[in-house]
């Protein structure tokens, strides 16, 4: 049920009605030295399917020393979706250009409790459209520490639901609701 991932390239890849673009992991999901670039999690209805469009896990996840690059997913967690209770740690990596089209955290999204751990990582011009909260480049609802990393170009998006009134989009880098 864990997967770790070395030295490793997924481009391209799309899970339809799913989570987890180019992996998902049943148990803890560690990367590192690994390449994720243009892939996506879809989903049509509304729910958990459809986030993390590089990356999702029910256990810990780790990303070491790699690059997360224009992904996308419909709903949370453009690049990541770390799931609730659990634990997320990112170093030495760089996360670009990744989306969330309807959901929160352009880049990551770490669910109720996900303790978060993230050290000399770039955040590059994610971009979360929100129709309620928002987290251009991270959405946390547990603890967060962050230490030596850069956020540059994020952005969380208003998502327009009458010509007349717009909602969402708050945390242009970062939305916390947790510590």
């Amino acid at each position: 049920a864990s997967v770790e991932l070395v030295d490793v390239m997924v481009r391209n890849s799309t899970a339809t009605s799913g989570r987890g673009g180019a992996v998902f992991a049943q148990g803890d999901l560690r990367a590192v030295r690994s390449r994720f670039e243009s892939n996506a999690a879809t989903e049509r209805g509304v729910g958990s399917r459809g986030s993390g469009g590089a990356l999702a896990a029910l256990g810990d996840i780790s990303v070491i020393d790699s690059e997360l690059s224009n992904n996308s997913a419909t709903y949370d967690g453009g690049a990541v979706v770390a799931g609730s209770g659990r634990s997320l740690v990112m170093e030495g990596s760089t996360i670009t250009a990744n989306v969330s089209h309807f959901g929160r955290g352009g880049a990551v999204f770490a669910g109720a409790n996900v303790t978060v751990s993230i050290s000399d990582t770039v955040f590059d011009s994610n971009v979360a459209a929100a129709a309620s909260i928002g987290g251009g480049a991270i959405y946390a609802d547990g603890v967060i520490t962050i230490a030596e990393s850069r956020f540059v170009a994020n952005e969380a998006r208003s998502i327009e639901v009458a010509s007349y009134l717009s909602t969402g989009g708050g945390g242009g880098a970062i939305y916390s609701e947790g510590q």
